[in-house]
């Protein structure tokens, strides 16, 4: 990504909402954060979204702290990504959803909605209008229909 001199890099995520406290993760809520390469004038449409920012903890008091840490449990590499992009001077931007354990496709759908939100990626359905079937611009992949099996017999209750 360095080499290539990417603008912008974006990063979208979800981590484990059982290690945050419930009252700070209204519903339907994105958490983002800025590296420090990310210019102004991103930091500022973000902004004006009015997201909930995530901010650097001290992973012992979960205190804000600019000396701390991004407490993201459950988030697999992004960790590691976010911190080698912040040392490369890298500008990226970490959409952040909190979810937990099982079907999470909405939460996946709330993700791609955000960036939308953000860049402007879909065209607007216009009143009434649908796109396959669906009333929103996101399809699901179909691995993701059974991703617990088939339903239950109805004969069995």
């Amino acid at each position: 990504m360095k080499q290539e001199r990417f603008r912008l890099v974006v990063m979208l995520s979800s981590c484990l909402s059982q290690y945050t406290d419930p009252s700070d993760l209204p519903k339907y809520s994105v958490h983002y954060y800025c590296s420090p390469a990310v210019t102004q004038q991103v930091q500022g449409d973000l902004g004006a979204l009015c997201w909930n920012k995530l901010e650097k903890q001290d992973p012992v008091t979960h205190e804000q702290s600019s000396h701390g840490v991004l407490l993201m449990p459950g988030s697999g590499i992004t960790r590691s990504l976010l911190e080698k992009c912040v040392s490369d001077e890298i500008p990226v931007v970490l959409l952040l959803v909190y979810c937990s354990e099982g079907d999470n496709t909405p939460d996946a759908i709330l993700l791609a909605d955000r960036l939308d939100e953000w860049l402007h990626l879909c065209q607007p359905l216009k009143d009434g209008e649908e796109r396959c079937g669906r009333t929103g611009p996101w399809q699901t992949p179909i691995s993701w229909s059974l991703l617990f099996g088939n339903t239950p017999p109805t004969g069995i209750y």
